[in-house]
């Protein structure tokens, strides 16, 4: 599954031409559609070795992990070309510690599913008649 898109990493990268910058290795003046795709490919491996340790699969991708996953491959891209920020190693490191605490179960990546209807639910309602005499004054003397 595909956790971030061209969009996300324009977003995490700070514009389309900050994109241009780190991904035109032909010098055409347009994205590298394979260094992109390596990219993001080598992000979502790393974001899968996290949370694979508490979840098989994820259904949708929820936002956290488009953001981790995009953030994460340009700053693979930014220190590729050797023009890393400061800025940009700090939202590598808050990214990777979101992916520890997914990971030790801290957090979720995404919503709770909705919970699972009960099965076992018994139609029936009690009534007064059905309560047997263990319950009495007499069957309860000595246990105060």
């Amino acid at each position: 599954m595909a956790y971030a898109a061209k969009a996300d990493l324009e977003r995490a990268a700070g514009g389309a031409e900050e994109l241009i910058k780190l991904t035109d290795h032909d010098g055409d003046g347009a994205v590298d559609s394979v260094v992109l795709d390596a990219s993001i490919e080598d992000a979502e491996s790393k974001v899968d070795s996290y949370l694979g340790k508490r979840y098989a699969t994820l259904e949708t991708t929820p936002p956290a992990v488009r953001r981790v996953t995009a953030e994460i491959a340009v700053y693979q891209l930014m220190f590729d070309r050797g023009v890393m920020t400061s800025a940009m190693q700090t939202r590598h490191d808050q990214a990777m510690e979101y992916l520890r605490d997914c990971a030790s179960g801290l957090v979720k990546p995404g919503g709770d599913p909705p919970p699972a209807r009960a099965t076992t639910v018994n139609p029936r309602v009690g009534t007064r008649a059905d309560v047997t005499g263990a319950n009495t004054r007499d069957a309860l003397k000595g246990l105060w």
